[in-house]
Order: structure tokens, then C-alpha cells, then sequence
């Protein structure tokens, strides 16, 4: 199997390609090699998983760039059609990872060395130094993906079991690597200096524009997550912990209390950024950018 060409409005039927149930296929791209891979998890306690590819993994690989998302976000995807015909690309769906996040080759990993770099740069998809600098940039915490999160509404998933969250926050050509204390573990306390998790499961989120408390609220100036589908069911793990964090179901902002205190345990609300991190550059240039597209009240003053 050859991968011919990325541009997905160039695409012919001797580029539909054939890897359902396959295990880590080898692609010809020139007179080199690329090795494929669908699912490798790697999760704290627990064995590597790896996974074939779905059995309906047949379709056209191609190169995902849309011109309203910053240069280092683009990347190569699946699509998924019913036949050969590259007619069918408009009608198909984008390979899923089982999270329900696009399966994708980042631009960040296609180095020099990857013959998929010689092929973008060959049919002008992309341009040299935009290669330069997105493989500067590092979007993994270990072996696991960092999302890159360009636009309010962009969907992640995260790991009811991970004490933090981490990401990549991307606008124009800048990005700002932040790891956060993710909303669903115990907060720090002077009896306890761990956090940890009461529940297990995970979830499709999203970040969406918040009024902080400093803005009396009249403007957008900080995130919040919005929890929209279950991908892993919900379990309590450690149901002495779990009345110290508050659950949210889909559809619903995820949920703090003000204060580890026992006292505060009443008087949720939204999860939201630091103040510090609200007034990154590239964090403003997110929530500017959607205050232009929807009309949100934006200024800081967090």
C-alpha cells in the first residue's frame, strides 16, 4: 500500500487504501517507509494497550488544514468512506480514536525524516519553515498526545483518573504549554498534600468562554470546562472522597468547591483558569478571537 498524495482535492481511487483490523501497517511513501499505529495507551498503573485499526478503516489519508486554525494545529487524517471513489470523501467521516477524538499524524511529528514531510512540501500543501516550527514544538507529556486547543468549543478528552490536565493552547504562530489541576480530583487541604481522584471514567470536554468574578460579570475573560459526552463510564473509586468534588453531568460545567475547607463543601462553581494563566497572550488571543466570531463581551480584568 503507497500513500500518493495528501490533498484531498486531488484525490484519485488508486489512493483508497484498505488497513481495517490491521496492527501497526507499513505504508510505502516514495522509496521510504512509514509505520502506523492506531492506539497505544499508556495510563499510570495500569499495561500498555495496543489496538488494531477499526475494520471499517478504508478510505483516503489526507491533509487536514483548515485556513481559520493556526499553521502548527494542522495535521494528516483518515477519512473514512463507503467506496473508492474519492466522490464519496465528502460523505465520509474522519477515523476516530476510541475516545471519540480524530485519529491523526500531528505536523509537530513529521520531521526531516519523514518521507509524509517531502510529500506536503511536494504538492505545496504546506510551506518549509511553517515545518520548522511546528516540530519545535513539544505536544507530549511522555508518550501521551497533548490536545491542542486553537478555538472555545474544540473538543478533548480527559481522564477522570489524572490529577492534572495538560495542553497546548495555540494562536497564530505562538503556543503556550500549561498544565492545569483538572476539576475532577481532590483539592490540596493541610491534612492532605495529594490529590487524588475519586472517580474513574472519562469524557469529551471542551473549553467555553466564563465570566470571572473580578469582572462583575459583564465580560468573557476566562475559560471554563464544559463536560458534553461520556466516553468511558462513570464509577466512584473512592467513595469516601467523592462528596469533596462535585460531579457534573453532561452538558454541564465541571465544578469546584470555593475551599477545601468542610464548611465550603456546599458552594460549588465553575472550574476556570488561574487569573495567571487567563492573562497569558495566547489564551487572550483565543477568547478575542471568539468575542469577534459570537459577539462576547471580552476584555481582562481577571
Amino acid at each position: 500500500m503507497r500513500i500518493e498524495k495528501l490533498d484531498a482535492t486531488r484525490l484519485r481511487s488508486s489512493d483508497f487504501i484498505d488497513i481495517g483490523a490491521v496492527m501497526d501497517p507499513t505504508l510505502r511513501v516514495g522509496d521510504s517507509r512509514v509505520h502506523l499505529h492506531y492506539v497505544n495507551q499508556h495510563r499510570s498503573g495500569f499495561p500498555n494497550v495496543r489496538r488494531p485499526f477499526p475494520q471499517s478503516t478504508r478510505g483516503f489519508f489526507y491533509f487536514h488544514a483548515p485556513s481559520d486554525q493556526p499553521e502548527i494545529t494542522w495535521q494528516v487524517r483518515f477519512r473514512v468512506t463507503e467506496t473508492s471513489s474519492p466522490a464519496s470523501f465528502k460523505s465520509g467521516s474522519d477515523l476516530l480514536y476510541p475516545n471519540l477524538t480524530p485519529w491523526c499524524i500531528r505536523l509537530s511529528t513529521i520531521d526531516s525524516q519523514n518521507p509524509l514531510r517531502e510529500l506536503l512540501l511536494r504538492d505545496g500543501l504546506i510551506a518549509e519553515a511553517v515545518t520548522a516550527i511546528a516540530t519545535n514544538v513539544d505536544t507530549k507529556n511522555g508518550m501521551r498526545a497533548l490536545p491542542m486547543i486553537h478555538s472555545l468549543g474544540q473538543t478533548f478528552n480527559v481522564d477522570f483518573q489524572r490529577t492534572t490536565l495538560d495542553a497546548i493552547f495555540c494562536a497564530n504562530s505562538h503556543h503556550f504549554k500549561y498544565r492545569m489541576h483538572t476539576p475532577f480530583a481532590t483539592p490540596k487541604s493541610t491534612s492532605e498534600t495529594l490529590r487524588r481522584n475519586p472517580y474513574a471514567g472519562s469524557a469529551l470536554c471542551c473549553f467555553e468562554a466564563h465570566k470571572s468574578t473580578s469582572s462583575n460579570g459583564m465580560t468573557y475573560d476566562n475559560m471554563a470546562i464544559r463536560i458534553l459526552k461520556l466516553t468511558e463510564p462513570v464509577t466512584v473509586v473512592e467513595p469516601e472522597l467523592a462528596h469533596k468534588v462535585p460531579w457534573s453531568e453532561e452538558g454541564q460545567l465541571a465544578m469546584i468547591y470555593k475551599k477545601a475547607g468542610y464548611m465550603k463543601l456546599a458552594d460549588p462553581r465553575p472550574w476556570t483558569l488561574t487569573c495567571r494563566a487567563a492573562a497569558n497572550p495566547v489564551i487572550r488571543a483565543i477568547l478575542q478571537r471568539s468575542s469577534l466570531l459570537y459577539d462576547i463581551p471580552n476584555s481582562f480584568s481577571c
